[in-house]
């Protein structure tokens, strides 16, 4: 058993990566779990139903394919293709109330914001952070040119 989920983490690994997920903190937050648990089944260690349940989802794969796979009675799905490279990935798109509720946002709130995603997710807080920076400094630009008019 122990070598089918060696196996397992290393396929969940591949998978993750070919899929674009750069980093554990990514799959975690798509498949809604800790960043510990895709840890833990990467490196082949035992994890609950709903962990890979929560991990098969993610990762596109048809429901029971783990357990089947961890009972012997099926193969793990084929690698997919290559993801574009980050660059070309497409990007969040936020709403313009989400983005006129960065921009209005004292610095504490986000502070307090960006702390309560990181004790979610540092991928999600990083998203997060780039964006109200980004929204910050468009609002900053844009009133410069107002106050200069």
């Amino acid at each position: 058993m122990e070598a089918m989920r060696k196996k397992l983490g290393e396929h969940v690994r591949d998978t993750r990566e070919r899929l674009g997920f750069s980093s554990r903190e990514a799959l975690a937050e798509v498949a809604d779990i800790g960043t510990r648990s895709v840890a833990a089944v990467e490196r082949g260690e035992a994890a609950g139903r709903k962990v890979l349940n929560a991990v098969e989802e993610a990762l596109n794969w048809p429901h029971g394919t783990i357990s089947a796979f961890l009972k012997g009675e099926a193969e793990l799905p084929p690698l997919p293709k290559r993801a574009p490279a980050p660059e070309l990935a497409p990007r969040h798109e936020w709403s313009a109330s989400e983005r006129a509720r960065m921009r209005d946002m004292s610095m504490a709130e986000v502070r307090d914001t960006h702390d309560m995603f990181r004790r979610k997710s540092e991928y999600l807080a990083d998203v997060w952070i780039r964006e109200v920076m980004r929204v910050k400094a468009e609002a900053e630009i844009e009133d410069q040119l107002t106050t200069d008019s």
